[in-house]
């Protein structure tokens, strides 16, 4: 399938684009032979259920909390399913089943169950999936690299985990939910190290280094219990580009202040 006419030079990085870079690799079966150049992609970023389970209550009647249940209630039950030798269709994404991995005896009177080395999950997508993944595009991976200024580091919105408000108020021993660009928290080293800040009246910062969910467009993490209430500016300082470190941190401000209750 020729894909050149695809591929995406473009360095805005809200295009959604599957990243991909060059490799030499020998041709398949011939080690000694000469090398050829491939296509191969580049994962972006793990994305976690917490980020999932707030995906799909987006722009619904959701909330993420009854979106992660769901999403667990599928798991449990595509399991269930599975584990009683079903195959289980999903709407049209496509069909899950179980494969074995297994050793191999001469003898057929010598079968055994002890053979099973590995229970396999496949997934084997539907007409309408692949037609979807075939519209994917493409963005050169070394085109973005390190590239600062194409990046907005941005922090668009936060809300009390606990209260569901929006830019005004944190609850104290509560996850408070960051979103935004380039927000993620990318040490540089073991003494350069990404932070969250809370920075009170008096200018004193409050650092927050552990997260529940670090991306670059979604950071969650917990309020501490011991901070005394009032209002505190967020401030995250971050090492991160789309493929690499900074040399010097970004210092992102929330365009909006925090009232610790």
């Amino acid at each position: 399938m020729q894909r050149d006419n695809k591929l995406n030079y473009s360095l805005k990085l809200e295009i959604i684009a599957i990243l991909v870079k060059p490799i030499q690799r020998y041709i398949p079966g011939d080690d000694e032979g000469p090398r050829k150049w491939y296509i191969t992609q580049v994962t972006a970023a793990l994305v976690d259920e917490t980020q999932i389970a707030i995906d799909m209550a987006d722009g619904t009647t959701l909330d993420p909390s009854e979106a992660m249940m769901a999403l667990r209630q599928l798991r449990k039950v595509l399991l269930r399913r599975l584990l009683s030798g079903e195959s289980v269709k999903v709407g049209n994404w496509g069909s899950f089943s179980i494969t074995l991995t297994s050793t191999g005896v001469e003898d057929k009177k010598k079968i055994s169950a002890n053979q099973i080395k590995s229970v396999n999950l496949n997934f084997q997508p539907d007409k309408t999936f692949k037609e979807e993944l075939n519209r994917a595009t493409f963005a050169w991976v070394d085109k973005l690299a390190g590239l600062r200024g194409d990046i907005e580091y941005v922090i668009t919105t936060g809300r009390d985990g606990t209260t569901g408000i929006e830019n005004e108020t944190a609850t104290r021993g509560g996850d408070y939910i960051v979103k935004g660009s380039g927000i993620q928290l990318v040490d540089k080293d073991e003494e350069h190290k990404a932070s969250i800040q809370l920075i009170n009246s008096l200018e004193y910062p409050e650092v927050i280094m552990e997260t529940s969910t670090n991306t670059p467009e979604l950071v969650i993490f917990t309020i501490p219990n011991e901070l005394t209430e009032g209002t505190y500016k967020l401030v995250i300082e971050t090492y991160y580009t789309s493929n690499g470190i900074l040399d010097e941190p970004v210092t992102i401000t929330a365009p909006f202040d925090l009232t610790l209750v």
